[in-house]
């Protein structure tokens, strides 16, 4: 099980260094940093096409297995962004790469953490997430020390880290070689709910993921030079609201009972925000409650949804599961700045609305099989 969380660890580096590091690489490389902006994109449809190669791997290999190749074609990325960051398009590609070996860890991960867990599956995964959500604050950090004039060496740590994943193990994992206790039609009804939750919701979170440098400029004069604290601030913040809810399930507090309470104080943080645009200090406090509010989420939404069905269908379902998540990524955020033009009141009053509708078609489809949510802890 610790290795499990190490494996999450790694992943709070990957997906955060490669955002962070942006404007060092730029400047270390004499190149605009508009060059590399495509990097973080890339990434994320890399992610996209990892999660869904993920779904199709799921019944042919171990969850072990599936986290080796993840943390090996990681490992050969950033060894690329290393030593090809003076390259703009290199070094793209390169990220792109990085995102499928991370969307194929992140399904292999979540796997083995059902197959661990079971029921227990979105206490787990708060703490795995958690700790993805601890390492991706502290290592913007890294861009900050001396080693901020060689960002290839950062890189180059981490594809070391992700060689040593590759080469140990997290347990055998379950291949999908046995059959399934779900019919087809209960499986999806029990996971569609999850789907739709997770668009909606990893939507909501990557707006506020992606601006996390720019609200404090906009919001509070913060020096650009030190806007990037941002982004450690948002992933702190969602760390604390993943051990908050690790700790209340711990309490007995059922987890779709924490999903509706963390999704209604979210959606009041953001309305808050929302419409109280005259005053900056306390926009930026209801964004910081909404934040912390989101963290559990992501990771309660899977787990409540991956635990209502048997480790065959879990197996089956993980991957279409993140890549729902990751389409929201994709479409949300794109949509918000097309009818918005930036940051603003609207864009807090969306996402208020947005995760009430995520958390309601979660907590109330999904809290219909009582029975089995009693145990989702």
């Amino acid at each position: 099980m610790r290795r499990l969380f190490v494996v999450f660890a790694a992943m709070g580096a990957a997906t955060a260094s490669i955002p962070a590091g942006l404007p060092m690489v730029a400047a270390t490389a004499g190149e605009s940093v508009e060059g590399y902006l495509a990097a973080v994109p890339a990434l994320f449809f890399g992610l996209l096409a990892g999660v869904i190669l993920s779904s199709m791997l799921g019944s042919r290999v171990s969850s072990a297995v599936m986290i080796r190749i993840g943390a090996l074609i990681q490992a050969v990325a950033f060894a690329a962004m290393a030593g090809l960051s003076t390259q703009p398009l290199s070094f793209v590609l390169a990220a792109a790469s990085a995102g499928i070996g991370f969307g194929l860890t992140e399904a292999g991960a979540t796997i083995r953490a059902r197959e661990a867990a079971a029921a227990g599956t979105p206490q787990l995964l708060s703490a795995l997430t958690g700790t993805v959500a601890a390492v991706a604050a502290l290592t913007p950090l890294l861009f900050l020390t001396p080693l901020r004039g060689m960002p290839w060496l950062i890189y180059a740590g981490i594809a070391v880290v992700h060689i040593i994943l590759a080469c140990t193990t997290v347990g055998n994992g379950i291949k999908g070689s046995f059959a399934s206790t779900n019919t087809a039609g209960g499986a999806a009804s029990a996971l569609l709910p999850a789907a739709i939750a997770l668009f909606l919701y990893v939507g909501v979170e990557t707006v506020f993921a992606g601006w996390s440098s720019i609200l404090p400029m906009d919001l509070v004069d913060v020096d650009p030079e030190w806007a990037a604290l941002g982004t450690s601030a948002f992933w702190i913040l969602l760390s604390a609201g993943r051990y908050a809810a690790t700790g209340l399930i711990g309490a007995g507090i059922t987890a779709v009972a924490c999903l509706r309470g963390f999704g209604v104080i979210a959606a009041t943080a953001f309305a808050t925000a929302a419409l109280a645009s005259a005053l900056p200090v306390l926009v930026v406090a209801a964004l910081c409650v909404g934040v912390m509010a989101l963290g559990p989420c992501y990771a309660l939404i899977i787990g409540i949804g991956l635990a209502r069905v048997d480790a065959y269908a879990a197996r089956k379902a993980t991957g279409l599961l993140v890549a729902c998540g990751s389409g929201g990524g994709a479409a949300i955020p794109a949509l918000l700045l097309l009818t918005s033009g930036g940051t603003g009141a609207s864009v807090f009053a969306t996402a208020a609305g947005l995760i009430l509708v995520a958390a309601g078609t979660a907590t109330v489809v999904l809290s219909r099989g009582a029975a089995a949510d009693a145990h989702a802890r």
